[in-house]
């Protein structure tokens, strides 16, 4: 994600990201502390559970406590077996990092993410695994709290009703949808709808240009509405109020 933000021009630092991954980490070591955890994910995300303190492993070992997964592009039927082999033969919890069926991936291809994956498990062990990320609200209320951020000057933005927008209307924050991943046709589902964040970026600058004193969400609607004309990637906004 630093790599990835720094080509659209803004620096980074990875400990301003949040993940399901990093969140479940988070978690499991609150709940679990040094107990062993089986991970089926990629390697860098193995990777990532042992930087942060997690006792993780690829193996079946005997001591296993917990089972975890998350999206996986290194995935082969040699680790759904083993996953399989512990949840249907072992008394253990089972976790997955996000309920996210699809993952964009290169020139438009949705991929298999964690809950398409733990999904199918799901149907050959007939167990179902604790979702720890979105759309549950606590992955929001850890982000506010981490940064010391009220839910009045927050805005969670995503491109998924069930997950993202959910989780921040579980939470209580107010929702911004783009349209650039699964939906494409869903704009009365969160406070605000636009094509892509780009339409957002151009909101927040004219906010700025005219040295507004409030953030408040009226103020990026009407901003939009009397400023924006109609083009191909005009933007779209909402409001609970029904007004566009």
């Amino acid at each position: 994600y630093v790599d990835k933000f720094l080509k659209w021009g803004i620096e980074t630092k990875e400990e301003e990201f949040v993940t399901a991954g990093t969140f479940s980490i988070s978690v499991l070591k609150k709940e679990l502390g040094t107990r062993k955890i089986f991970v089926c994910g990629t390697r860098a995300f193995l990777w990532e559970c042992k930087r942060l303190g997690l006792n993780v492993t690829e193996k079946e070992t005997t001591d296993i406590a917990a089972v975890l997964i998350s999206y996986d592009r290194e995935m082969n039927y040699e680790k759904i077996t083993t996953v399989c082999r512990i949840l249907e033969k072992r008394d253990v919890p089972w976790y997955a990092t996000n309920e996210d069926l699809c993952c964009p991936y290169e020139d438009g291809v949705m991929l298999p993410d964690c809950g398409a994956i733990s999904y199918m498990i799901s149907l050959a062990t007939g167990r179902k695994p604790q979702f720890l990320g979105k759309p549950h609200p606590e992955m929001a209320e850890y982000v506010l709290e981490k940064w010391n951020c009220r839910k009045e000057e927050a805005l969670l933005i995503g491109d998924r009703i069930y997950t993202d927008i959910a989780c921040g209307q579980q939470a209580g924050i107010d929702t911004c949808l783009v349209l650039t991943g699964e939906e494409k046709n869903a704009r009365n589902k969160a406070d605000i709808c636009l094509n892509s964040v780009k339409d957002l970026a151009r909101i927040l600058q004219r906010i700025r240009l005219n040295e507004a004193k409030e953030f408040q969400m009226k103020n990026w609607i009407q901003s939009a509405e009397g400023n924006e004309k109609k083009s191909a990637d005009s933007a779209i906004v909402r409001h609970r109020s029904g007004k566009s």
